[in-house]
């Protein structure tokens, strides 16, 4: 079949992280991440995850005040509906 790279973009406001690696609940996405640095930017903090095999960065926003503070080498399990996952074509991404 064909295959096309995509972009997958997420507004950070509806992205939810928890410690807790329950199955995604009904009309969201999971995906199982680990921290691979934080940057605390005054109100927010930035996380950049490593992509599950290796490869890509994963990057997310998170409200600083978030009792969430994770750590290098952490697992966290990100989730966001369905209905806001945004898609770009490779090509186009900036």
């Amino acid at each position: 079949g064909l295959r096309h790279e995509v972009l997958v973009g997420v507004r950070p406001e509806r992205l939810r992280a928890s410690r807790d690696p329950q199955p995604a609940a009904a009309g969201m996405n999971r995906l199982s991440l680990v921290v691979s640095q934080t940057v605390y930017r005054g109100a927010n903090r930035l996380v950049y995850f490593s992509a599950p095999g290796g490869g890509a960065t994963l990057l997310a926003e998170f409200p600083a005040h978030d009792d969430l503070a994770p750590r290098p080498g952490e697992t966290l399990s990100v989730q966001w509906p369905v209905a806001d996952t945004l898609l770009f074509a490779a090509e186009a991404a900036p």
